[in-house]
């Protein structure tokens, strides 16, 4: 872990691989902010290192259950977990990847993201409201 002012950088390990073939191991260097989650640090890596990146959010308040992963062998949700130091994530469930971090998730994790909808479209519309 390297500091720079307020930001540090970590490095962190990603378990990738599609379902039914050779997995591998990613490695990145991210720069963190106090306060960042596993989710914030996935979401940097997809938009400024690396778009190939497979993780699943949706409620991004710890409510929904589609963004579990394994960090440091901990089952945690991504969007609530705050990032401690360099990490090591993985699939919460090895035998049901599908791809990277994305796992089929159990009918009640999908029941409940389906109740919790989208979010509204940008300008405060109701447009991207799920009905």
């Amino acid at each position: 872990m390297v500091d720079r002012g307020s930001r540090r950088v970590i490095k962190v390990r990603i378990r990738r691989g599609v379902k039914g073939e050779r997995h591998w191991t990613a490695t990145y260097e991210v720069p963190v902010e106090p306060g960042q989650s596993v989710l914030g640090v996935l979401q940097y890596i997809y938009e400024h290192m690396d778009p190939t990146l497979a993780f699943s959010c949706s409620c991004r308040i710890g409510l929904c259950g589609a963004c579990l992963v394994r960090v440091n062998g901990k089952v945690v949700r991504a969007c609530t977990t705050l990032v401690e130091g360099d990490m090591l994530i993985e699939p919460y469930k090895t035998g049901a990847v599908v791809r990277d971090l994305v796992t089929d998730l159990p009918p009640l994790v999908k029941q409940q993201g389906e109740s919790v909808g989208s979010h509204p479209a940008p300008g405060g519309d109701e447009a991207g409201k799920q009905r």
